[in-house]
């Protein structure tokens, strides 16, 4: 949709994944006019996998929209594997859904509800002005160089997005020994099985495997997701290789599709008239799909804080946000999991105890899905 130099805006969203769709379309349906903005073409694919846990089922279904998870396949088993152990587990209302499905449809649910869209639209914030009523981007949409302004500016560009680059509070810190993720489609159907995510552990890294429906319902192949240390994948000549270790399964020529290094953090979540969502907030490695869970959790709670109108703009909006965050997304289960998963001999032990205790098995099937943040139970 073509959009005016110099127009002005309640709130331009910039990134269109989860964080960025939902937001926008939250806030289009408070009445604001929203610019939502994605440097792709449109539909992309996403290195993240389409995991989609119960807590996230249950988010989108209270905010009117499930429908985007129509077709999807339901996931009700988790199976972990650490060299010869493995785990089964009862997982409660997942699906399974191709990445730029869902984005699409997230998108166009926003559309729907007045947000205007622009693909292939890169954006530069331009430095703050403490007393100024806008936020000015600068866009380059194809060829053509257009200036914007916005009341209130959502930055949902991820852990690789320069939206926030000129903030001076912007500043990631990156974990110690931090690993990359990688994720490719593969015709491996022995690494999982329709209505179950595989969970693969090994020395460098960890592969999970999920069946992707396509539009029509019908298998489209078997998605692979991983987080990998970056000297193991060197050492072995690459990720295609250290998956095929970790896995057992041998992926011949596979591309694999690439992010930077994972765990990190921003030491602040906003500036005046500008609030991080989603990745752009910070990330921890996933393990099955909490990466969307905080994207679309996030996004929710963002709305809930801003004024209702945009002109009531105040900067105390960036503590609270940074409160609210706190409360919302958060991720001490997703660290131990990462601490668990980077040695394969406590991620073995561990599988030994869920097996010899059925009620571990359970907890750690209920922590997956995120129902004890849904039921209110602290993490």
């Amino acid at each position: 949709m073509q959009i005016e130099d110099g127009s002005e805006w309640d709130a331009a969203v910039v990134g269109a994944g989860p964080a960025g769709a939902v937001s926008a379309c939250l806030l289009a349906r408070r009445g604001w006019r929203v610019l939502l903005l994605e440097k792709s073409r449109w539909p992309r694919d996403k290195v993240c996998g389409g995991c989609v846990n119960a807590a996230t089922v249950a988010t989108l279904r209270e905010i009117g929209l499930s429908g985007v998870l129509a077709e999807a396949t339901r996931l009700d088993r988790f199976r972990l594997h650490v060299g010869r152990r493995s785990l089964d587990v009862h997982l409660p209302e997942g699906v399974a859904i191709s990445r730029s499905i869902f984005d699409a449809r997230l998108v166009r649910a926003a559309e729907e509800s007045g947000v205007h869209f622009v693909p292939e639209g890169a954006a530069k914030l331009d430095r703050a002005n403490s007393g100024a009523p806008f936020r000015h981007l600068r866009l380059m949409v194809g060829q053509i160089a257009i200036s914007v302004k916005a009341r209130v500016v959502v930055a949902c560009d991820g852990i690789a997005g320069t939206l926030l680059e000129s903030e001076s509070w912007a500043s990631w810190r990156v974990a110690r020994h931090a690993w990359f993720g990688v994720s490719a489609m593969v015709d491996a159907c022995e690494l999982a099985e329709r209505g179950a995510i595989s969970m693969f552990v090994g020395r460098g890294g960890y592969a999970g495997a999920v069946v992707m429906p396509a539009e029509g319902g019908t298998p489209s192949g078997v998605h692979v997701a991983a987080a990998l240390d970056p000297k193991a994948c060197r050492a072995v000549g690459g990720p295609a290789e250290l998956v095929a270790r970790i896995t057992g399964v041998s992926l011949g020529n596979v591309r694999f599709q690439g992010t930077g290094l994972l765990t990190r953090q921003r030491l602040q979540l906003g500036g005046h008239r500008v609030l991080a969502v989603g990745d752009a907030c910070g990330y921890v490695e996933p393990f099955t799909g909490e990466g969307i869970a905080w994207a679309v959790r996030g996004a929710r709670a963002l709305v809930e804080i801003l004024p209702q109108q945009s002109e009531e703009w105040n900067d105390a909006a960036v503590e609270s946000w940074h409160r609210r965050h706190a409360q919302v997304v958060q991720t001490r289960w997703c660290r131990t999991l990462r601490l668990i998963a980077h040695r394969p001999g406590v991620a073995g032990m561990g599988v030994a105890l869920a097996s010899a205790w059925p009620t571990v098995a359970r907890w750690i099937g209920n922590r997956i899905s995120g129902l004890p943040h849904v039921q209110g139970v602290g993490t």
